[in-house]
């Protein structure tokens, strides 16, 4: 009863027409079925409304795993706040015409009409925009302070390719998804076991940001993680559950300077934590 009244409160306050507002209800109580995480699923329901006039009950639910774990990242988003040097203005000033969701998978893809408040203190003209919705993700780079080195991975990468590109392997942190009813801790710590075996104590986070927000929702959140990586640990790991393919490598710091002054970096989230590392370094070293 609590879901229902809930959802019914979603609909109305998303300003649903009358007359199609219990037709709505139904379609969600059929999609969520007995769920009780009330705040989930009322995070849940934007999206679940773009998947009513596209989607059957079976069709949605076979996509509401994916759907929560966007909704949860919804949930985490409307907690930022912006920065002392933002002139931001919140997402209650941006007036959406229309809404689609033309691709809802793995990933999913949005496409709004809207307008949006601009710097001069005018309005946009209607614009279209779409964005890829991912998950949230997490990434981490092992660090030995007493070796000064640093464990990464490579793996075969589907977007590179994709692009193109003629050597689809990329070197990176280890980095994945964020699961449902995990914190970014708790990822970081899991990716690491799944891809290099390896189990970390001390997470230091060097960043949380969106790598391209032009048009992909994911948010990253980024650490460094201080811990013993003796000469054993190259090698391979990943899930086969996943078919993961990944080959771990130690790096001394000088080499990955290297890399960062050569161009050999080619991954953004790398980038950042080489040069967040380069920033603190001594201070990590001068800790141990």
């Amino acid at each position: 009863m609590a879901l229902k009244e809930m959802l019914r409160g979603a609909l109305r306050a998303g300003g649903l027409a009358p007359d199609r507002c219990e037709a709505a209800l139904a379609y969600l109580c059929a999609v969520i079925g007995p769920d009780t995480r009330l705040e989930l699923m009322r995070a849940a329901v934007p999206e679940l409304m773009l998947c009513f006039d596209t989607l059957t009950v079976e069709q949605a639910r076979a996509q509401l795993p994916k759907i929560l774990l966007r909704a949860q990242c919804r949930l985490h988003a409307g907690q930022n706040r912006p920065s002392r040097w933002s002139q931001a203005q919140g997402r209650d000033t941006i007036d959406v015409a229309v809404a689609r969701m033309p691709y809802n998978a793995f990933f999913a893809v949005r496409e709004d009409d809207l307008t949006h408040p601009r710097f001069d203190g005018t309005r946009s003209a209607l614009i279209n925009r779409a964005a890829f919705m991912m998950g949230d993700a997490v990434s981490v780079m092992p660090y030995d302070p007493l070796r000064d080195r640093v464990l990464l991975v490579e793996q075969f990468r589907f977007a590179p390719y994709a692009r193109g590109d003629a050597f689809p392997w990329v070197i990176e942190p280890v980095a994945g998804r964020i699961d449902l009813g995990e914190t970014p801790e708790e990822a970081a710590r899991r990716e690491c076991v799944e891809e290099a075996g390896l189990a970390l104590q001390e997470l230091v986070a060097c960043g949380q940001f969106y790598p391209s927000p032009g048009g992909v929702s994911e948010f990253m959140y980024s650490f460094v993680a201080c811990v013993a990586l003796p000469d054993d640990l190259a090698g391979f790991g990943g899930l086969e559950s996943e078919d993961e393919d990944i080959r771990t490598l130690l790096l001394s710091f000088d080499a990955l300077m290297e890399m960062v002054d050569t161009g050999a970096v080619q991954n953004g989230v790398l980038l950042a934590s080489a040069l967040w590392l380069a920033r603190h370094r001594d201070r990590l070293r001068r800790a141990v």
